[in-house]
């Protein structure tokens, strides 16, 4: 069938736009990144998965849209502070796993998103000076100068507020990782079609991992937390906490994704691999 499908429609033919049509494309200022990293890492285990073409498009689309919109807020979580202590620092993501009540993972989540915008904005006024020197824009005359880095700082921040600040978002609501739902705000959640992705990506061909490693291993390699606060002053209750694993365990059973074995252990399994247990 292939064959003869492949005979019905001509090859593609890549016809080159003139020079005027182009459109210039972004660029990526860094040679390496710890999240450069763990982005190649899970589209390699993808591709090696046992699954069916079209399971691993959509395990590839969702985790291609995380690290993309993790990209943007980990620049912000580097470039906010001062100039002379940059160091690549993760976004913390507090994730509810939907519920109907209002609680503190909630209300911190709502909260955290806020906080990652005017990181970035912070980040583009801390360098816009450096980058106005680099592009070569200063002038001998001080007056003109200020007012020429005056304009390139409206600029700027307009670009910013128009196509960076609200692209996160927008990758992270296309995969089911920010929800409104039940409230007026955004906020970060973990819903089915992307724990499904996350479970698939973490074990890679493993057949089972136990409940807690599994919460570890999304913090460390995702910084996406469930049962634990980040050690950033976040004030979420325990008890909240608590109630938030609870809930993923009983998400992941009704996925057919969690196991409860007769050593009083819960493991998250692959369920395309049928000697999972």
């Amino acid at each position: 069938m292939t064959r003869y499908t492949r005979s019905l429609v001509p090859p593609e033919q890549r016809i080159p736009l003139e020079e005027n049509k182009r459109k210039k494309l972004g660029y990526l200022p860094y040679k390496e990144m710890r999240c450069f990293e763990t982005l190649a890492e899970d589209v390699a285990g993808t591709l090696i998965l046992p699954l069916e073409k079209l399971d691993k498009v959509k395990i590839l689309s969702d985790m291609l849209g995380f690290h993309s919109g993790n990209y943007i807020l980990t620049i912000g979580e580097m470039y906010c502070g001062s100039l002379d202590e940059i160091a690549e620092q993760s976004p913390h993501y507090v994730a509810e796993v939907p519920s109907k009540t209002t609680n503190s993972i909630r209300k911190t989540s709502i909260q955290s998103i806020s906080t990652q915008r005017n990181k970035l904005k912070r980040t583009l006024v801390n360098r816009i000076p450096e980058l106005f020197k680099v592009c070569g824009e200063e002038v001998e005359d001080k007056a003109e100068n200020e007012r020429s880095l005056k304009d390139e700082t409206t600029n700027s921040e307009k670009y910013l507020a128009d196509h960076i600040i609200g692209y996160p978002h927008v990758c992270f609501r296309e995969i089911g990782f920010v929800s409104r739902k039940n409230t007026r705000s955004y906020r970060y959640v973990i819903s089915e079609d992307f724990l499904h992705s996350l479970v698939l990506s973490l074990l890679g061909t493993d057949k089972r991992l136990e409940l807690k490693k599994f919460m570890r291993a999304l913090q460390q390699r995702y910084n996406i937390f469930i049962d634990q606060a980040p050690d950033q002053g976040y004030d979420i209750l325990q008890s909240d906490l608590n109630r938030n694993s609870k809930n993923l365990a009983v998400l992941l059973y009704q996925m057919g994704m969690l196991r409860h074995l007769s050593d009083a252990c819960s493991y998250v399994v692959n369920p395309y691999l049928e000697d999972a247990l």
